[in-house]
């Protein structure tokens, strides 16, 4: 849990207590009205107690009068104050009954509210000690917000410093793979180059081989005509038959063959082994 969700939750309980705490001072407030009204009620059953005794003196003194005096023609007034004063006494009297019953209910009202301002009581001293509770848990949590906060703080400060060195690094990244690319395109311009001196060293070997081999077949071809020379007796057509003829039977060249192969040779009347060595041999010809 964070806590910034801890606060919230923290916040609306000291709310909830502050609440209780408020209810009971209403009911506190109610149960003063009520004991005044009370007291209000008990002075004014006081008065009309006070009232209904003057009253009942008054009838008293007035039937003393009526007693001790002897018919007169005004006992019908006598009569009527007499009716009057009876009158106020039942008003009194009920007013008295009305009072008494309110009193009666006030004081039961006031022992329920003494019942429960005890309760409140020892409500608000519960809700005291939690507040004092929650007071020291604010603190704590106070305390827990503020290190929070400097760890965040701290953290946001690391993190400014590692983007800084991704930043950094992806640089050094780009530069490498640039580098990479540029030496990619070295070493392929190198194998291309490579690959074309390799070709070139076939060909100059080939080449290299087929001279040396030519090379070695002009030496026998020469040494098989130097030899044919000393064939004195023989005429020049008979010299070069016999020559020909020992070329084929050594595989060195076949005139023949190389006539039937390229009839241009044929029809141009040269001879087969002059044509080659001049012409055949750089024409790519077989022998």
């Amino acid at each position: 849990m964070s806590a910034s969700s801890s606060s919230r939750k923290e916040v609306t309980g000291t709310r909830q207590l502050q609440d209780e705490v408020n209810s009971v001072a209403a009911a506190e407030d109610e149960n003063l009205l009520l004991k005044a009204q009370v007291q209000a009620l008990r002075d004014k059953i006081s008065i009309l107690e006070s009232t209904l005794l003057q009253r009942a003196e008054e009838i008293e003194q007035t039937r003393a009068e009526l007693r001790a005096r002897e018919p007169v023609q005004d006992t019908a007034l006598l009569e009527a104050k007499l009716e009057d004063a009876n009158g106020w006494v039942f008003r009194l009297a009920g007013e008295r009954r009305v009072a008494e019953e309110s009193l009666r209910k006030a004081a039961l009202e006031n022992a329920k509210l003494v019942r429960e301002n005890g309760v409140h009581a020892a409500e608000r001293e519960r809700l005291a000690d939690a507040v004092q509770v929650m007071k020291r848990e604010l603190e704590g949590l106070h305390d827990d917000i503020v290190n929070e906060r400097a760890l965040r703080e701290q953290a946001y400060v690391a993190l400014a410093h590692e983007q800084s060195a991704m930043g950094e690094l992806r640089g050094v990244v780009a530069k490498l793979r640039s580098d990479n690319a540029a030496a990619a395109t070295r070493i392929a311009q190198g194998d291309a180059s490579l690959a074309g001196l390799q070709a070139e060293v076939v060909q100059h070997g080939q080449r290299y081989r087929g001279q040396a081999d030519l090379i070695g077949w002009l030496r026998v071809v020469a040494m098989e005509m130097q030899r044919s020379r000393r064939w004195y007796l023989l005429s020049r057509q008979q010299q070069d038959r016999r020559l020909a003829q020992n070329l084929a039977d050594a595989g060195l060249f076949d005139a023949h063959s190389y006539l039937q192969r390229y009839p241009d040779v044929a029809q141009s009347g040269l001879d087969p082994l002059d044509h080659y060595i001049r012409h055949g041999v750089e024409e790519g010809r077989q022998r």
